[in-house]
């Protein structure tokens, strides 16, 4: 199995570690082309343009975003791209704010011309893309075949001719087009295809994980500002020189502000308008020309501009129910505002939309949303053009609303249900609907929005019920982004006002704090907390005994007590598996992915790890895969795959990340570290661990902490740095035994008694030993019970080593494979210093086979240089053979080991 290297791991980690936020927004789309001021002062954009083009036609994918503010001219260089795209197939879209709540508009847009091409995809995409697009229809689909499937269009696009992929007004895109989008960027690499992209400041951080460059669009400087003006306007020079001031470079302001003069003021015949102020220049500038446009124009313009980009039956069917028609718009063509085309409306400029709204009265803007509503088909859309119709509370507006969220992904729901929320005439509708949407935004990854929506509903509610449910969803949230003792604070004070919720409600909430009480290093609490959800569950095979199960399992065997704990981890694993109610949900199989360690059954905690992660992709689920993909990062680790648990880990940094989830940002980072621990990696593992260190200490997670300075002691050791490891286990050891935790199979317990015994210690190790053993004892786990033997071996004279160092690898045979080499190292060294060099051989070369599979490159040379010791001459290693795989990679990897084609992958 390939490994990854210390050179690409560490540049992966720091990769990893800058921030990949991405704020949840929606946007829309449009798909026409727009006039656009002349390219004064741009001859180094058009360079880089003209860069990423050749690149595209060679093969090599290039990605590059265009930043400005609106109107310094980033759709004139994407026009002018667009015609240099000499033998190029040209794909484009630009986004609408009038549109930024409405799923895969830009998508749509995007890749309308690509329709027939939908068919020839694998049918998980092909259902996807064409349910999503509205092409189609399917019971369900995956966000995950929808993003693959657009990387497989373009991919197959760019494969018979190079391709352009035009994205204008970035900052509007709808989200979920966006992640998808973002996918399919980011994976372009030997493709003929290149993205250029344009959108307003911050549109980068929309983009961050795309893999774009970035290019800033500056204004004009003072020569390109006058050269420009000249070409478009003739003015006096005291007009021209007020011009250029409130233009501030701006080339569209530079245009559409001269434009706007009379010709006596442009002549300086008379007085020009006191407010030529940057700032709402632009947007002013074409509210006048709105303002010069018959009634019916205008009229016809304002429902145009709250219409769907490129969907004209629609917009005619609209202006209809008005009284007017299409060719209301033939004066605003005129004026420069519009270009029709085969019933389709082009703006000359977004701002052009948000003039014309802007300009309009609030009943004119809901009568134009009414008439389009009134000419679309149920659906999400018609839902929120009824929504913008409405003056006041709507409870009919408010159900529709309701009704379509339950068919819609998880942040289109959000945005619906809040919409709902804020139309509903009751009190208590108000709230359930407020709730409903807070739990809609949390399972899409938008923390933010959620915390804002639950917090809400605490202050404002009268119902016991409905705060409870708010309290427990606000402390799951601050659970995975605040301090622990914040997360615990709200779990209990929604237990407390639980009384009138069903069992299984409370044993939920129960269960939440007693997870959360146990990552805050508070053992004891967390036992306590179990014992009253042992109180209150009816052992029927349901939710209640499921959670009652698996918390007090885990609290018991984290307080010393596993014999005890044992059988209820084990009953909550026998429900998870086969409960109708409980083997579908993410969050069921998530909680219970990890139960199996306890017991030794690592392989069926990754098989319950790998199907809540399915279940959540499926569902759009974001915010519960970077718990279930920590608990497989884990489970691989354990099992000695250390290449798929870093790919599992790196996606849920990633992931962890881009929502907000820092506290799985902490955790997952602690599964890299461990990797990069057992393999050598300083750099990678420090930075890693680093990060993941001062995330522990902001949110109080003391269990983190101690495995992360345990991770470090374990690098440290296998580097031969004794007293470093020594100082970074004994740190872990003191968090552990300072809160509490005392559960054997805590690795920095028995690490530090290897440490001190490699650091001459052997007193202060006898007595760690001591401790150790005696928390062991409760325990029929073969992993402890083994460790426990090598512990023993490493400090017993000779005879009795050699029957405690056998009896390690015995019962660490079936066991994690890091620990079996460990035992069969320990038994090799003691074999070499008895005089037993064949005998010592065996073990040594068993040790070094295993490390060697994991990439433990530290632990790896140790046992080399045993051996040379031993006599053993040693083939020198082709460092060219190793190495070859990163994370992303190896989620490639293993996805065709499962079978998949290259075009599912």
């Amino acid at each position: 199995m390939c490994v990854v290297t210390h050179a690409e791991s560490s540049e992966r980690i720091e990769r990893t570690m800058q921030s990949t936020s991405v704020r949840s927004r929606q946007g829309g789309t449009l798909d026409l082309r727009r006039g656009a001021p002349e390219l004064v002062g741009r001859e180094r954009e058009l360079e880089l343009i003209d860069g990423v083009l050749d690149d595209a036609r060679i093969g090599r994918a290039r990605r590059l975003l265009v930043v400005g503010e609106p109107g310094v001219g980033k759709s004139a260089l994407l026009d002018e791209a667009v015609r240099r795209a000499a033998a190029l197939m040209v794909l484009r879209a630009v986004a609408s704010e009038a549109e930024a709540d409405l799923g895969y508009a830009t998508l749509l847009a995007l890749l309308r011309p690509l329709a027939p091409r939908i068919y020839l995809l694998p049918e998980g995409q092909r259902s996807a893309l064409r349910t999503a697009l509205e092409l189609g229809s399917a019971p369900g689909y995956s966000r995950f075949a929808l993003a693959a499937g657009v990387l497989n269009l373009l991919a197959g696009v760019a494969a018979e001719a190079p391709t352009l992929v035009v994205l204008d007004d970035v900052q509007w895109i709808d989200t979920a087009s966006l992640d998808a989008l973002s996918f399919a960027c980011a994976r372009l690499d030997a493709d003929a295809v290149a993205v250029l992209a344009a959108g307003r400041p911050g549109s980068g951080e929309r983009l961050v994980g795309a893999r774009f460059e970035e290019h800033v669009l500056e204004p004009l400087d003072d020569a390109a500002s006058r050269a420009l003006l000249d070409r478009v306007a003739e003015l006096a020079p005291h007009v021209r020189e007020r011009v250029l001031a409130a233009a501030h470079g701006n080339p569209l302001a530079l245009a559409e502000l001269s434009a706007r003069l009379t010709e006596d003021q442009r002549a300086g015949r008379e007085p020009l308008p006191d407010e030529l102020s940057a700032g709402d220049t632009l947007r002013r500038a074409y509210a006048g020309g709105v303002g010069r446009l018959p009634a019916s124009s205008r009229a016809a313009l304002l429902v145009a501009a709250l219409a769907s980009p490129g969907d004209p039956a629609t917009l005619c069917a609209a202006l209809s129910s008005c009284g007017l028609a299409v060719d209301a718009l033939v004066p605003a063509e005129e004026a420069g505002l519009v270009t029709l085309s085969a019933g389709r409306v082009a703006f000359r400029h977004p701002l052009v939309r948000s003039a014309i709204v802007a300009a309009a009265s609030a009943d004119e803007i809901r009568r134009g949303h009414a008439a389009l509503a009134e000419s679309l088909p149920p659906g999400e859309a018609r839902a929120r053009h009824l929504a913008a119709a409405a003056a006041g509370a709507d409870e009919r507006v408010a159900s529709e609303l309701e009704r379509v969220a339950t068919a819609t992904a998880p942040a289109s729901a959000a945005s619906l249900l809040a919409r709902a929320a804020e139309l509903s005439p009751r009190r208590d509708d108000v709230d359930r609907r407020r709730f409903a949407a807070a739990e809609a935004a949390w399972l899409a990854g938008q923390a933010d929005l959620a915390r804002s929506l639950c917090e809400r509903v605490i202050e404002g509610t009268s119902s016991a019920p409905v705060r409870a449910h708010a309290l427990h969803l606000r402390g799951q949230i601050a659970h995975q982004t605040e301090p622990a003792s914040r997360a615990r604070a709200f779990l209990l004070e929604a237990v407390s006002c639980a009384d009138r919720l069903e069992r299984a409600d409370v044993a939920r909430m129960l269960g939440d704090a007693v997870a959360s009480s146990m990552y805050a290093g508070d053992p004891r609490g967390a036992l306590s907390l179990a014992e009253r959800l042992a109180a209150i569950a009816t052992h029927d095979g349901g939710v209640e005994e499921f959670w009652m199960s698996l918390h007090l399992g885990t609290a018991l065997c984290l307080n010393g007590r596993r014999a005890e704990g044992e059988p209820h981890v084990r009953r909550a694993i026998e429900l998870v598996e086969t409960a109708d109610v409980l083997r579908h949900d993410p969050r069921h199989l998530g909680s219970a992915a990890m139960a199996p360690a306890w017991v030794d059954e690592f392989e069926r905690g990754r098989a319950l790890a790998e199907r809540a992660i399915g279940h959540a992709r499926a569902l759009g689920a974001l915010s519960s895969l970077p718990t279930s993909l920590k608990f497989l990062a884990w489970t691989d680790y354990d099992l000695g795959r250390w290449d798929a648990a870093l790919a599992a880990a790196f996606e849920a940094v990633e992931i962890a990340r881009e929502i907000g989830q820092i506290s799985q940002l902490c955790a997952n980072l602690g599964v890299v570290a461990a990797v990069l621990a057992g393999r050598g990696d300083e750099p990678g593992c420090v930075a890693a661990a680093g990060e993941a260190l001062a995330l522990a200490e902001e949110l109080e997670l003391e269990w983190h902490r101690a495995g992360l300075l345990g991770s470090l002691g374990v690098l440290a050791l296998g580097l031969g740095r004794n007293g470093v490891a020594v100082e970074r286990l004994e740190q872990a050891v003191a968090i552990l035994e300072h809160s509490g935790i005392v559960e054997a199979s805590e690795a920095p317990f028995s690490d530090l008694v290897e440490a001190l015994v490699r650091a001459g210690r052997r007193d202060d190790a006898q007595l760690r030993l001591l401790a150790f053993e005696e928390v062991a004892a409760s325990s029929e786990s073969a992993l402890v019970e083994g460790t426990a033997a090598r512990l023993r071996g490493l400090l017993a004279s000779d005879g009795d080593a050699e029957k405690e160092l056998r009896v390690a690898t015995e019962l660490l045979a079936d066991g994690p494979p890091f620990a079996l080499a460990r035992a069969h190292l320990c038994y090799g060294e003691r074999l070499r210093r008895m005089g037993e060099r064949r005998r010592a051989r065996a073990e040594l070369e068993a040790a070094l086979a295993i490390f060697e599979r994991l990439g433990a490159r530290s632990w790896a040379e140790r046992c080399r240089q045993e051996l040379v010791a031993s006599g053993r001459r040693l083939r020198r290693l082709d460092p060219a053979t190793r190495d070859e795989l990163t994370p992303q990679e190896l989620q490639v990897a293993l996805q065709v080991a499962r079978g998949l084609t290259n075009r599912e992958v």
